[in-house]
């Protein structure tokens, strides 16, 4: 009996340790492995996009917890793996490893408010793509530079679909990972000193640096907690022995 109690007052400790609180005043959200913070947000929330964060930035957490975002001249969702908000930069991918059907349906759709990768500092030109259908490969997309004098041998048994031209390419090409940015609200600086990022004066204009307090109950606490509810269920204890 008292052995039982202390197991379940141990997990019940670790639990007040391991798992912060939860509330709308915490720094930041969470959808999977992805953290979710100023200026991105979960659209499920009732917030005010004057005051609070910018509208075109609401991702959807799925059934799946995959962070999603939706924007309003792109025909399909767009799967967000990482957000790096030093660097501002935001990495899209195919959930079911087929990005290059998403990119050909994707075409040349306004991703505004960000932007694909600059091209050696400068806005990315116009490539153009080919996009081939190949029903023997595991992603029956494939795409290549449309000048590209190397003929991949998997495409040889392919069909093209179609040739587009594209801003998208350069930011995809190396690792075959779409990588967006965006330049406003630059909270950048904010992340680079291990602070969070916030309206100023509670504006869409400019932003401000903040120190995040979370609800978490200290260790140090917890620790105090344990040891006197352990003095007093021994001390209980043997006044039942003795009676």
């Amino acid at each position: 009996m008292l052995n039982f109690q202390k197991l379940s007052l141990l997990l019940t400790l670790l639990f007040l340790v391991v798992k912060p609180a939860t509330g709308k005043n915490l720094c930041a959200d969470k959808c999977g492995h992805v953290r979710i913070e100023f200026p991105f947000y979960l659209r499920d929330k009732n917030l005010n996009h004057t005051t609070d964060y910018p509208l075109e930035f609401g991702l959807v957490c799925t059934q799946q917890n995959e962070p999603m975002l939706k924007l309003p001249a792109v025909p399909i969702p767009l799967f967000v793996r990482k957000i790096d908000y030093k660097y501002t930069l935001i990495e899209i991918y195919d959930p079911q490893n087929c990005l290059a059907d998403q990119l050909m349906k994707l075409n040349n759709a306004s991703i505004t408010p960000f932007r694909f990768l600059k091209y050696f500092g400068r806005p990315p030109p116009k490539f153009d793509v080919s996009f081939f259908r190949c029903d023997s490969l595991s992603c029956p997309i494939s795409l290549l530079e449309s000048h590209n004098d190397v003929v991949d041998p998997r495409l040889v048994s392919c069909t093209k679909l179609k040739d587009v031209s594209v801003e998208w390419w350069w930011s995809w090409y190396f690792q075959q990972k779409l990588f967006m940015e965006w330049s406003k609200p630059d909270c950048g600086y904010c992340e680079a000193q291990g602070l969070k990022c916030k309206w100023k004066n509670g504006t869409n204009g400019g932003t401000e640096c903040y120190a995040c307090r979370t609800k978490r109950i200290p260790t140090s606490t917890v620790v105090h907690i344990a040891t006197g509810m352990q003095y007093y269920s021994d001390y209980y204890a043997m006044i039942f022995l003795f009676c």
